[in-house]
């Protein structure tokens, strides 16, 4: 469900009046009976956030992210919040979202854990992505893929329409934003990935690198060469490793194909275009000047606020907030700062165009 119009929008789960019951209360103990349930008839994607814990100034993230999913990105109910610590997911409980325990998919270790970039705790949080998803993955129906959606992504414009259409005719497993790091760069926190086998050949690996030494990301291009391989084009022959990755790694039979998808701003720049020390230089970054008309620019699916210190300042500066205040039962929207960010996209500019980028 997309909405055309902003005059009558939708409730959210936390502006239900209280005493409402969801059709996924109780599950949240129960992943397939929860999957079953969020996934309406005839949706072929499932978005699927998950973190490690959930404190106030996370959750204000998440709710921004998913009202931009309800509305914009057009997978309101075809998504679960899973959570691996005892407070998170009573958090998000309140909140009236489809909730998943994922304390019993993690190790110890990683439930709750949390802490500044670079720390410990930070890369145990990340590993719950990884664990979560490769379990996602093994449940949920052949043909039934799944998003990976870190809580501070904006959507933009219609996901499964936009990604089939980038996607149809390939033979690619997944696909992310391109990143650093040269021909294997990637942005792993934004992943849609095809329910297939070498993408669950894949998790299977990258579940089993988990460490407590460094994230998610980096492993991920440790993988690369024998788990995944870089597509430079359409079919399973365009990808293959870049010899100058280094000798002595051999595919798997099973390694999954994986193609880059351009970023949503100028020259591919990954960083939001707000400068993110004064944060009053909205889109403009490195001396590249952005178009703020997010409908305008076909291939701006989404928005992943990644190098902000403070992502929910540099969210408003680049009007991509839509949270008012907070309620007793969950944020108030700000309609106005729809209005003004030019959202929703009206046909046919609601359908992002990605690019492969080699």
């Amino acid at each position: 469900m997309t909405i055309s119009s902003l005059d009558a929008l939708p409730l959210l789960p936390w502006q239900r009046p209280a005493g409402w019951q969801p059709p996924y209360a109780g599950l949240q103990n129960n992943l397939s009976r929860l999957l079953e349930v969020q996934r309406p008839p005839g949706s072929t994607w499932v978005t699927v956030f998950a973190l490690s814990h959930l404190d106030t100034h996370n959750a204000l993230m998440l709710a921004n992210a998913l009202t931009t999913l309800h509305y914009f990105g057009g997978a309101g109910g075809s998504y679960i919040v899973a959570l691996a610590d005892d407070e998170g997911l009573a958090h998000c409980m309140r909140l009236g979202l489809p909730c998943f325990n994922a304390s019993r998919e993690v190790a110890p270790e990683n439930r709750g854990a949390h802490g500044g970039y670079g720390t410990e705790g930070y890369y145990l949080g990340c590993w719950v992505k990884v664990l979560v998803v490769r379990r996602v993955l093994q449940l949920l129906p052949p043909g039934v893929n799944v998003l990976l959606s870190d809580h501070d992504v904006v959507f933009l414009k219609r996901l499964a329409p936009s990604v089939d259409a980038f996607l149809s005719g390939t033979e690619w497993d997944v696909t992310g934003m391109v990143e650093d790091y040269g021909h294997k760069g990637m942005n792993t926190g934004v992943l849609f990935i095809r329910n297939s086998p070498n993408s669950r050949a894949m998790y299977d690996a990258w579940a089993a690198a988990a460490t407590r030494r460094t994230g998610d990301q980096e492993i991920f291009y440790e993988l690369y060469g024998v788990h995944w391989l870089a597509c430079m084009g359409p079919t399973a022959a365009d990808c293959k490793p870049d010899p100058a990755a280094g000798p002595g790694k051999v595919p798997t039979a099973q390694a999954a194909r994986v193609a880059r998808h351009n970023s949503p701003w100028e020259k591919n720049i990954n960083c939001p275009p707000v400068d993110r020390h004064k944060y009053d230089d909205a889109y403009r970054h490195e001396g590249v000047i952005d178009n703020p008309a997010h409908c305008a620019v076909p291939g701006r699916l989404y928005a992943h606020l990644i190098c902000l210190s403070d992502k929910q300042h540099g969210a408003e500066v680049l009007g991509l907030w839509f949270l008012d205040r907070v309620e007793p039962l969950g944020p108030r929207l700000n309609v106005s700062a729809m209005r003004a960010a030019g959202l929703p996209c009206a046909p046919p500019a609601d359908v992002a165009e990605l690019s492969l980028i080699k």
